[in-house]
């Protein structure tokens, strides 16, 4: 799954389903100085698509699904 598919699937759920997102308290978001700094503490470099992920959503918890653990 892409993450635009993954955007468009939560976009839809949270207009189809708002109560459901009430439920749940998703994950903070991560800044790009929280992800350089985990970058340089783990000697690592993150792929985009996971920092968009992180920026974006959280560190994974979704409606008690966890999507990057």
């Amino acid at each position: 799954m892409t993450l635009e598919e993954f955007r468009q699937i939560h976009n839809r759920y949270q207009q189809e389903k708002p109560k459901l997102f009430l439920l749940s308290n998703p994950d903070r978001t991560a800044t790009e100085a929280q992800l350089r700094k985990v970058e340089c503490d783990l000697g690592v470099k993150l792929s985009g698509r996971l920092r968009e992920f992180l920026t974006d959503f959280g560190g994974g918890l979704r409606l008690f699904q966890c999507i990057f653990c």
